[in-house]
């Protein structure tokens, strides 16, 4: 009898250790953190698609245009394209292909990104060494916390498996960037946090942004030099949108009490 609860509380003891083990030292291999990116990869695109269906998109021809920023264009591509041709549009970009999305409240830009989000992941089936995009709450982030801090804490739990996953293995889509200051303020913060993501280790890596064209104006002009304006995301291109119509969505929303927040961004 004595022999058996010995066995059995070395067996627990055993299993106690592994899940410590695994804890302090997660298995970051490149195996393991390909199966991490593909089950990110699956959590998003279940949420985001939840998502566009609350707003009442999915499964409709949604009239959006959009054009390249004349002024803020840097990382080549056509002059314009519409929402189904939003993949081809973003893959034809130089590298690092950072991309800024600019509108009007209510003009689709979160649409945008949410489109051009699943058509990455789709693209990701066929081929699993491409990143997975993860949508971000740019209001959400405190700019004293670095950006890939802020990052890995938001990609999962265990913070070395996240902090692998952040080199290279996500495309970040930080959605709302002209949220992250109170209206009418200076946009400090979104300033700051356009500044982390051109400095190292972001600079030369992908990131979608959406922001109000107004208040990326205002960023910009907080960085400006004396000779040049400043352009904003280094190295991106930034396209307008010109026309959005979303009022099946909108009945939507109000119908099932779905907060517009989002969708007026």
């Amino acid at each position: 009898m004595a022999d058996a609860t010995a066995k059995a509380g070395m067996a627990v003891g055993r299993v106690l250790f592994s899940i410590v083990w695994r804890y302090l030292r997660p298995d970051t291999s490149p195996e393991a953190l390909n199966r991490q990116a593909k089950d990110l990869a699956e959590k998003v695109e279940r949420a985001e698609k939840e998502h566009l269906q609350q707003l009442g998109v999915i499964g409709k021809e949604v009239a959006l245009h959009y054009e390249a920023h004349a002024e803020v264009r840097n990382a080549g591509g056509k002059d314009q394209g519409s929402l189904s041709e939003v993949w081809d549009y973003y893959s034809a970009l130089d590298e690092p292909r950072r991309l800024v999305v600019l509108g009007e409240p209510g003009s689709g830009k979160t649409v945008l990104a949410l489109r051009l989000l699943l058509d990455l992941l789709e693209h990701r089936k066929k081929d699993q060494d491409q990143p997975v995009p993860v949508r971000l709450n740019a209001a959400s982030w405190n700019v004293k916390t670095t950006f890939t801090s802020w990052l890995t804490t938001s990609l999962a739990r265990d913070s070395r498996v996240a902090g692998e996953l952040a080199k290279g293995r996500v495309v970040p889509v930080l959605d709302g960037l002209d949220e992250m200051d109170p209206p009418g303020d200076p946009p400090c913060r979104a300033r700051d946090a356009v500044k982390q993501l051109n400095d190292p280790p972001w600079g030369d890596r992908p990131v979608i942004v959406t922001c109000q064209a107004d208040v990326y104006d205002r960023v910009r002009r907080l960085g400006e030099g004396h000779e040049d304006p400043d352009p904003g995301l280094d190295y991106a291109t930034a396209v307008t949108i010109s026309k959005l119509k979303i009022s099946d969505a909108l009945a939507h929303a109000q119908a099932k009490g779905i907060s517009q927040t989002e969708i007026r961004r």
